[in-house]
């Protein structure tokens, strides 16, 4: 191994001056080019860290409020306060399962479901001033619009860093072994 170091020495400097500057810019340049593949990776790598936990997070928010309307049905139909066949219907077959991936178009159609159960139910208690006399009402309505406000928080957070592994994953000098390695942009939710 240390002959083989001495050779390579020997070589270079037998090479002309201009020879090893220029393999000195080279290899530089060469070792420039994998520090920013290693950054880009890493970033790549903590932005996908980051989306798993909103994701998770996302879903616990979106089975919870999913939770609290069907609490809130249930109570509403005690006190003989009927729904539309479509809303009973969307309470029945709307799954926890459904809100697992944000990116998946099914996850979608499940948030679109869950905000027209919130909508209906605001509505309901729009036309039932004397639910809001009860504190069990009270309480459920606050929990939702509460559930909502961090959804929208998480969702954006999730969306910020959807941003930004997007960004990475188009980095330019890096963008190339990203598409070989088919890593694919995340869309917002």
């Amino acid at each position: 191994m240390i002959m083989t170091m001495l050779k390579g020495l020997i070589v270079l400097a037998g090479m002309p001056k201009w020879a090893i500057i220029l393999l000195w810019v080279f290899g530089s340049l060469l070792a420039l080019y994998l520090l920013t593949i290693i950054v880009d990776l890493l970033f790549v790598l903590a932005f996908k860290r980051i989306m798993k936990k909103h994701n998770r997070a996302l879903c616990v928010l979106h089975t919870s409020k999913l939770d609290n309307i069907k609490k809130v049905t249930e109570l509403l139909k005690e006190k003989n306060i009927n729904f539309s066949p479509e809303f009973n219907d969307i309470v029945l077959k709307l799954d926890a399962n459904d809100f697992a991936n944000q990116s998946e178009a099914k996850c979608t159609e499940a948030k679109k479901k869950l905000t027209y159960l919130h909508q209906e139910l605001l509505f309901v208690f729009s036309q039932h001033q004397e639910l809001f006399d009860e504190p069990v009402f009270n309480l459920a309505k606050n929990n939702i619009e509460e559930i909502d406000r961090n959804l929208r928080m998480n969702s954006i957070a999730y969306n910020s860093d959807v941003l930004g592994y997007n960004y990475w994953i188009r980095f330019l000098p890096c963008r190339y072994i990203f598409l070989l390695l088919k890593i694919k942009e995340k869309e917002t939710i």
